[in-house]
């Protein structure tokens, strides 16, 4: 991604056959928690993003990964910044449309458009 240091998620996702299974359990747990806080903050200020994708988790790892890695450890070398806010909208109550990659729209966005409010994004 332009202007951002980092790898897509998409890419490390098909990189982490090499780890070991705890290694991208701590990986993946740790990007979820990251992505989940970042679009909890957006959401406080009326912000959805609205096309959270792999492709748009651009992550930045801190050093090597060990075998005795645990989850605070990986948190504090973790980073993940949400790219692309090509289809981000200030919304608030219910004015919410289908936007982003359909392939990742949550089940409730298909089912109801207007009346998702963004739950699908975390």
């Amino acid at each position: 991604v332009k202007g951002i240091s980092g790898t897509a998620f998409s890419k490390i996702v098909l990189g982490a056959k090499h780890l070991t299974a705890h290694q991208r359990n701590l990986i993946f747990l740790t990007v979820g928690m990251h992505s989940a806080w970042g679009l909890e903050h957006m959401h406080k200020h009326d912000i959805w993003h609205l096309d959270v994708k792999p492709d748009n988790l651009v992550i930045e790892v801190k050093g090597e990964m060990g075998d005795d890695d645990d989850i605070r450890r990986m948190r504090e070398r973790i980073n993940v910044r949400l790219a692309d806010f090509a289809q981000c909208a200030c919304i608030s109550g219910t004015n919410l449309t289908l936007r982003g990659t359909a392939g990742f729209w949550a089940p409730e966005q298909v089912h109801t458009p207007s009346g998702s409010q963004g739950a699908g994004e975390v």
